[in-house]
């Protein structure tokens, strides 16, 4: 390992560190699942089932971009295609937020909850694999309001761009999975060429993007070998603050057997595609689309 690589080495793992402890050195404050601000500004009558948009969810397919010949322009493409889908997943995110605290507020003032908000409450639990045993407990909201959070949307589109080559990749092309990620029945993805002998896992495979993005955002927000991010994240928010994306990076050591030099990958996709991200934000921008987080 040369000089420059053990000390980007100890620069993550220091980040990692700092990132980790920082929140603890700064008062807390108190937030109480409800808080009387949040009581005065419910709409308690009002429980609609948050709702992603049809023209997000089944996505038009992506163009072919390992034929994009120019690699800025490449790049750019990539991020116009996802960045909305990435809006539009943190937006139903915080949009479940507010409805699990509408939620909780008719329930502390006894009003009758309608059928459909009370499955969508079952949806949610099982989605961020909360497994609940007759009522549901106050600590157990707790933990899924933990789970059910945003990421920062550089982060989303750099992992992507990474695990997909750009969407050159061959997951990316036959079956949608710009993530990387695995499964494990037999066919429920494609078989990767050079698979250890011995192993049966598959990359999964998906019908669009959209649907990918989201287990993704599930897998990040639900497997134990990602806990240390999502405390990250939450001692922010428990502070008024949002975690960057090179903050939670560092929480993503075991997304990869690469470890720390997948972190750095990351860290390094960051720093050296601002200004295409700013570009795709930009075109986006030009053509209507109103970016709301730039994390």
């Amino acid at each position: 390992m040369s000089l420059f690589s053990r000390v980007f080495f100890c620069a993550v793992i220091a980040a990692f560190l700092v990132a980790l402890v920082l929140p603890f050195f700064i008062p807390p404050k108190k937030y109480p699942l409800i808080t009387e601000k949040t009581a005065k500004s419910v709409k308690v009558i009002d429980l609609a089932v948050p709702q992603i948009n049809l023209a997000i969810a089944n996505p038009d397919p992506p163009q072919d971009f390992s034929s994009i010949a120019n690699v800025k322009e490449k790049k750019i493409a990539f991020f116009s295609y996802f960045l909305p889908l990435v809006e539009a997943h943190n937006e139903w995110i915080s949009e479940n937020r507010k409805f699990i605290t509408a939620y909780l507020k008719m329930k502390e003032l006894g009003q009758p909850i309608d059928k459909k908000a009370g499955q969508h409450v079952k949806y949610l639990f099982k989605r961020y694999k909360i497994n609940i045993r007759g009522k549901a407990r106050k600590a157990d909201f707790q933990l899924l309001l933990k789970r059910m959070d945003i990421l920062p949307v550089n982060l989303v589109l750099i992992q992507a761009a990474n695990e997909s080559g750009w969407g050159s990749s061959r997951f990316a092309k036959q079956g949608q999975n710009y993530f990387g990620q695995w499964c494990y029945k037999p066919g429920c993805g494609l078989v990767p060429i050079n698979r250890v002998e011995g192993l049966t896992h598959e990359v999964a495979k998906y019908d669009n993007p959209y649907q990918a993005l989201s287990n993704y955002f599930r897998n990040v927000n639900t497997n134990a070998a990602y806990r240390v991010l999502r405390d990250m994240r939450a001692n922010y928010r428990r502070l008024d603050m949002k975690p960057t994306a090179e903050i939670l990076a560092t929480g993503l050591m075991s997304y990869s057997e690469r470890g720390a030099d997948y972190v750095q990958d990351i860290l390094s996709m960051l720093r050296t595609n601002k200004t295409a991200l700013a570009a795709a934000r930009q075109r986006l921008e030009l053509s209507g689309f109103a970016d709301n987080e730039t994390l």
